[in-house]
């Protein structure tokens, strides 16, 4: 009897610090955030050996800053930095083979997210600008194999493009105190259009990123 007393007080006192009424009318809110998840490409393949998309891995670290004309919901800005593992793998005489490029960006995006009780979701769009150095590897049956772009497979900045797209989040944010406040949440970023493609050889793959990120992150309110 008094173990369940005390789960019901923990529970009361932990839903209450987050549930608490907030008026966020002209309130303004900076986030510093990162994460992980997954990415998978989209776009146009080469038809000749037919391969599949393939789950693998993505991060991102960012910042962002809202205001919120009403106590409902916020404009939202960020920068963004992402790192995208954009795999296709083809199965070939019973042995798998996996073409990776990865690529790196500064995604910049503009949106609106509501806030509703302790939830918050949002939407808005995206562009992907390419960043440092991008590779481009193979892997035969496991083990990786010279890339087919040469020794380095390095991408050349020729095939790297600008892409932009839109995203959609959902997630949740607890107040701390006044002004700061701790939030988790997933946001899925898909791009219209390609991040690579090489002009020289329009018969090879095209590709646009796809990802799923998983982000904690810290507000600030002022």
């Amino acid at each position: 009897m008094k173990q369940g007393i005390m789960i019901l007080l923990l529970g009361a006192c932990l839903l209450g610090v987050p549930a608490v009424a907030r008026d966020f009318h002209n309130d303004f809110m900076v986030s510093v955030y990162g994460g992980g998840g997954i990415a998978w490409p989209g776009g146009a393949f080469n038809r000749d050996y037919d391969p599949e998309a393939r789950v693998d891995g993505a991060a991102a670290a960012g910042v962002y800053g809202a205001w919120a004309p009403f106590s409902f919901g916020a404009v939202t800005v960020s920068v963004e930095y992402g790192y995208r593992r954009l795999s296709l793998e083809t199965v070939y005489n019973g042995l798998e083979y996996v073409d990776t490029l990865i690529a790196h960006s500064f995604y910049f995006s503009a949106g609106w997210r509501g806030f509703v009780s302790v939830l918050y979701y949002e939407a808005g769009f995206i562009c992907g600008v390419p960043f440092a150095d991008w590779e481009h590897r193979t892997y035969y049956d496991g083990e990786e194999v010279p890339s087919y772009l040469g020794p380095e497979g390095e991408v050349l900045k020729e095939s790297r493009h600008v892409d932009y797209g839109a995203y959609f989040g959902l997630g949740v944010i607890f107040w701390l105190t006044e002004h700061l406040a701790v939030e988790g949440g997933a946001q899925v970023q898909v791009s219209f259009a390609e991040c690579y493609r090489n002009e020289d050889n329009l018969n090879e793959n095209t590709l646009k990123a796809r990802a799923l990120i998983f982000r904690v992150g810290a507000v600030w309110c002022f």
